[in-house]
């Protein structure tokens, strides 16, 4: 019996965390509209903000790989963030 309660936990659990199709969906447009703005980027720009926010990377670690300085990174990831976000809100026109 107490195989049958978990069974039915894992249920509500899986259950909880079930999208719809619409949410699916939704997000499938949001990454690709991350996706468009990150490739009008500046390719210094792009890869610290990829290596940062998609590969999870420090911003020590980004530095050194570039062979650049923690606040060129941070400076990069500012300013590719900004130009990303000025980029999305022009594409809910």
């Amino acid at each position: 019996r107490s195989v049958d309660r978990d069974i039915a936990l894992q249920d509500d659990i899986l259950s909880a965390h079930a999208t719809t199709p619409s949410q699916i969906a939704s997000k499938d447009e949001e990454a690709n509209r991350l996706k468009m703005a990150l490739s009008k980027l500046p390719n210094g720009e792009q890869e610290v903000i990829r290596l940062r926010y998609y590969e999870g990377w420090t911003v020590k670690q980004i530095a050194d790989h570039l062979n650049i300085t923690p606040d060129a990174v941070a400076w990069k990831l500012s300013k590719g963030m900004k130009a990303m976000k000025q980029q999305m809100g022009n594409d809910d026109t």
